[in-house]
């Protein structure tokens, strides 16, 4: 049998045991942006990396970030591609350095 294309994208999938995944793993960002999401296709269909954050340049599995925070509103002015890292700040901002220990 032939492997699956990603509803997605297109690509091969990989098989999750004995089923194969409906989407690939660049397709199935992981952490706030569901597999599969709105957010997610909706960034792949305007082209946009999903593994390039665009605040630090880290490379890596991002997340899609909603920069109105409403996560209808899935236009392209809207979503912005960020690293996990970036993302948590910007919904969840420090409101004091970390203590740094044995410095």
């Amino acid at each position: 049998m032939d492997r699956p294309a990603c509803s997605i994208c297109g690509k091969p999938v990989e098989r999750n045991g004995t089923y194969w995944r409906k989407v690939c793993s660049v397709c199935r960002p992981r952490s706030y942006s569901r597999p599969g999401g709105l957010a997610a296709r909706q960034a792949i269909k305007y082209g946009m990396d999903l593994t390039c954050c665009e605040l630090c340049l880290w490379a890596g599995l991002c997340d899609v970030h909603h920069k109105d925070g409403n996560r209808q509103n899935a236009s392209r002015d809207n979503l912005q591609v960020l690293c996990p890292n970036c993302h948590r700040l910007i919904h969840h901002p420090l409101k004091s350095p970390p203590k740094i220990k044995g410095g």
